[in-house]
């Protein structure tokens, strides 16, 4: 397989920069409802349901950062003995 070169590597992660900006930019002055897609300035509050759908995203992700550690800690603790040897020092 060939190998990439380092500028190609940089070329992606400054456009994936680029689109993420662009991404955050577009979700603070936009919002998605039933009806498609709003100014946040058009949106009544009291029927908003980001509230609820930013518990849920917090919640999955707590959920998916608790089975993270919980893997990191089986495989760091669960691994068999490695037998070190002792060299005599030069």
């Amino acid at each position: 397989m060939p190998e990439t070169p380092y500028f190609e590597w940089s070329a992606l992660g400054t456009i994936l920069q680029r689109l993420e900006d662009e991404w955050v930019g577009y979700k603070w002055a936009f919002e998605m409802t039933p009806e498609g897609v709003k100014r946040e300035a058009e949106i009544d509050r009291s029927h908003s349901i980001t509230v609820q759908t930013g518990n849920k995203l917090n919640n999955s992700i707590l959920v998916l950062m608790a089975l993270a550690i919980a893997y990191l800690l089986f495989d760091k603790f669960s691994g068999q003995a490695v037998e070190t040897i002792d060299m005599p020092h030069r």
